[in-house]
């Protein structure tokens, strides 16, 4: 125990290198022992479990107002995407189009066939930003590419695809400014280390 410089920093490097050091537990102790520079990474972990599988222990873990934001924004994510899969984008017919009408049919059924149902998936759904790569990389069937590049463009443009994005960060600020972020972890060990001195 004598050979220990200093006692924080070496339990921080000890449980951080434990396999069962969960997100949630993570989260608790940098939060309950003022390791700010855990909470930050440790709520985006958080953040990314499905949220039924957010099970009442890790609740438990994170607290009352942590679990608080994390279900508000999972919520916000979840209505956003059900918004999208259930309204798609008014089709745009380009100019150039060569066949007018049908490629708004398509783009309509590629939107309900394909679009839909991986916003919905509740096993392996896909972001808004995988979507658009995806549209962008498909050719959809029916629809000539003028039509197709400009309706994804335009989908591009609104940024409804991304919004998840927007959530997800609003809710890891939300605890950054709650419960501290990296930058105030390292100030705060320091504040520690000094008042020990």
């Amino acid at each position: 125990m004598l050979e220990i410089d200093d006692g924080r920093t070496y339990a921080i490097d000890q449980l951080s290198k434990r396999a069962d050091l969960t997100s949630a537990l993570q989260f608790h102790l940098g939060c309950a022992h003022h390791v700010t520079e855990w909470v930050e990474p440790a709520f985006r972990a958080l953040m990314k479990i499905p949220f039924k599988d957010i099970s009442r222990e890790i609740a438990h873990l994170m607290g009352p107002d942590a679990f608080y934001i994390l279900s508000q924004a999972h919520t916000a994510i979840r209505d956003h995407l059900n918004i999208l899969a259930f309204y798609p984008s008014d089709p745009i017919e380009s100019v150039r189009c060569f066949r007018p009408g049908r490629c708004t049919e398509a783009w309509v059924s590629q939107w309900w066939q394909g679009v839909a149902k991986h916003l919905l998936h509740p096993d392996s759904g896909k972001s808004g930003r995988e979507i658009l790569g995806m549209l962008e990389e498909v050719s959809i069937p029916g629809m000539c590419r003028n039509c197709q590049k400009e309706n994804v463009d335009w989908v591009k443009q609104t940024g409804v695809m991304t919004k998840a994005d927007e959530y997800f960060e609003g809710a890891v600020e939300q605890i950054v400014a709650a419960y501290g972020s990296r930058d105030k972890g390292k100030a705060a060990a320091t504040a520690v280390e000094d008042d020990e001195a």
